[in-house]
């Protein structure tokens, strides 16, 4: 839904938010909402004061869980490491930078869920990268995966890293059993090294990655009309910044063909943005040989209803 002002809506929950905004959603710091959990105090408070001129971001020191609580909380030599959980002790053995895991301190930190946080406040979007403890967050927000999520990127551990943490397979059942797929990770080759003998980009072991999950486009057409075009388009939005602009032409030709056009949609930030991202794909597209650049100019005009800008008029366009 259009905000008043002039914004769709787009709410994006952080789980685990060291060193801030997640290099995917930066293009979307000035109008998306970010609530950012930190367990770790220091970080917490460092993050309050990097976003102190940030209205469209709050920092909160807590942890998220499955259950409203405290929990004895492990800061680590490699404050990134900290954890609830112990260390695998297979890990360990594995890593020959095990020193960066040691632990320096225990705290108690509050805990809460998503659910208790929000519970009328629809939530689009989740970042979870707490370190063993992303299945305990989606089992504390089971109605806000019912009611509102489209998309969540999480770190995933394939081998264990944390004594008693989920692995991959345990967050993709779950996120399957929402209606969720699987988009894709970003793994690229480059494991936990053994040693330092590597070359290329391609060694070591594969231990942890991100995740990407979202509900299918073609379930987005429930709801209003309205409901339905917001959606869409945050979808699209979530698609292009997480590698898979295919998708994202496929929720916006879902977009058009709901028939919704909102006032003045170039000042709604969210689809200006959008705009702009495919713009810049459609540029790099022209230059693959076997692309048919009238199929780039028919779907841009399918989609935003006015001439692809040519020449000097694109880089104009993306002002």
């Amino acid at each position: 839904m259009v905000s008043p002002s002039g914004s769709t809506n787009c709410v994006v929950v952080d789980a685990g938010a060291r060193y801030g905004l997640h290099p995917n959603w930066r293009l979307a710091e000035g109008f998306a909402h970010f609530h950012l959990y930190e367990a770790e105090p220091v970080e917490a408070a460092r993050l309050s004061r990097k976003y102190v001129n940030s209205p469209n971001v709050t920092v909160r020191q807590l942890a998220l869980g499955a259950e409203i609580g405290d929990l004895t909380f492990g800061v680590r030599r490699h404050r990134a490491l900290s954890s609830q959980y112990s260390l695998a002790t297979e890990a360990i053995r594995e890593n020959y930078k095990s020193d960066e895991f040691e632990e320096i301190e225990t705290i108690s930190v509050p805990v809460d869920t998503l659910d208790h946080l929000y519970p009328s406040t629809d939530v689009h979007f989740l970042k979870l990268d707490v370190e063993g403890a992303e299945l305990d967050v989606l089992h504390g927000a089971h109605n806000l995966l019912t009611r509102s999520v489209q998309g969540v990127r999480s770190e995933v551990c394939f081998s264990p890293i944390f004594s008693g943490a989920p692995t991959f397979g345990d967050l993709d059942r779950l996120l399957r059993s929402y209606g969720m797929v699987l988009l894709n990770l970003d793994y690229d080759g480059r494991g936990v090294a053994k040693s330092p003998f590597t070359l290329g980009r391609r060694f070591g072991r594969l231990y942890s990655s991100d995740g990407v999950w979202v509900r299918p486009n073609e379930d987005l057409r429930q709801g209003s009309a309205l409901e339905v075009s917001d959606s869409l388009l945050r979808q699209a939005l979530f698609l292009l910044l997480n590698n898979a602009s295919d998708y994202a032409i496929d929720a916006l030709k879902m977009w058009v063909d709901v028939g919704v056009q909102v006032d003045k949609p170039d000042e709604d930030p969210l689809f200006k943005c959008v705009k702009r991202q495919v713009a810049i794909l459609f540029k790099d597209l022209h230059y693959v040989p076997q692309m048919d650049g009238k199929i780039l100019r028919d779907t841009w005009m399918e989609i935003f209803r006015e001439p692809f800008p040519e020449l000097h008029t694109f880089w104009e366009s993306l002002d």
